[in-house]
């Protein structure tokens, strides 16, 4: 999980809009939350971030065809062949994760 604290550097609602839009841009999934402190003409935005160094074997969507000697999947995710030490992608989901 990761905090993206927005405050705009002349407190208007104008800018605040324009930052957290830019923001949400950049970002492949929704995000978890949003919070608006409307007195601070500020925003926080709870979101979840590609773990750095996770590799697509690691991830929940590969599909290794029951193998474990397997160099290449399948991505169920963003459907494309992808070999097991290929960096995540965004879509990235721990296998852990329920």
């Amino acid at each position: 999980m990761q905090v993206k604290f927005i405050v705009p550097q002349n407190k208007n609602w104008y800018e605040l809009e324009s930052e957290i839009n830019l923001f949400l841009n950049e970002l492949d999934d929704s995000p978890n939350s949003i919070k608006y402190d409307i007195e601070n003409c500020t925003a926080i935005i709870e979101y979840e971030e590609v773990r750095k160094g996770a590799l697509c074997c690691e991830c929940r969507f590969w599909d290794g065809g029951d193998s474990t000697d397997k160099l290449i999947g399948f991505c169920q995710r963003c459907g494309g062949r992808k070999r097991f030490s290929d960096k995540a992608c965004n879509k990235y989901e721990d296998i852990r994760k329920r």
